[in-house]
């Protein structure tokens, strides 16, 4: 993306461009799995109550360490449940008034998982520490815009991408969600 001959070994690599690649790495993989409640890395916890009682709830739940972002709370489980819990995330607690508790959240630990990224994300981070080092690494303001412009397109992709990976889901019969399907706006017969 650079126009740059790659390099053989990036770790030994004493250029500045490879330097500050590898220097921003981590915090930029970190930054794209905050970015957005991602499908592929979610990981599923039951929460274990803790023994105090916060103030304004019931119940009190540590955080995993790991946590990057919180993609869903619940008391089923269940990703398909749509019902939006009240919920406080404090001091690296779940602060709820449901037991159980369930998290659904983005770990760190897909960081240096790069195997098993989707391609769609692979690209997307290859584009964003190309759009950061591009001044430094081609010394053209103009190439860096282009490659700001690239990685955008890059993320929106992988985004678009992860969101069309979750499973196809029937809508509930009944007249409320049939008017969803069957309303006039889509009828073919007038």
């Amino acid at each position: 993306m650079l126009g740059l001959p790659p390099s053989a070994n990036p770790s030994a690599d004493s250029q500045s461009w490879v330097r500050k690649i590898l220097a921003r790495y981590n915090p930029t993989v970190k930054l794209l799995l905050e970015d957005h409640p991602w499908n592929f890395p979610a990981t599923r916890v039951a929460l274990e109550r803790l023994a105090t009682t916060p103030i304004g709830r019931e119940y009190a739940y540590n955080k995993p360490a790991d946590c990057l972002r919180i993609n869903m709370v619940n008391n089923t489980g269940n990703t398909a449940d749509d019902e939006v819990p009240d919920y406080d995330d404090e001091g690296g607690q779940i602060l709820a008034d449901m037991d159980p508790c369930y998290l659904f959240y983005i770990s760190s630990t897909w960081i240096t998982k790069e195997g098993s990224w989707p391609q769609k994300f692979a690209r997307a981070v290859s584009a964003e520490l190309a759009a950061l080092n591009a001044e430094v690494a081609t010394k053209s303001a103009q190439k860096g815009v282009t490659l700001e412009e690239r990685a955008e397109a890059a993320l929106k992709k992988a985004k678009t991408w992860d969101a069309s990976q979750k499973p196809w889901r029937r809508l509930p019969g009944g007249l409320w969600a049939g008017a969803r399907r069957n309303g006039m706006r889509y009828r073919t017969n007038g």
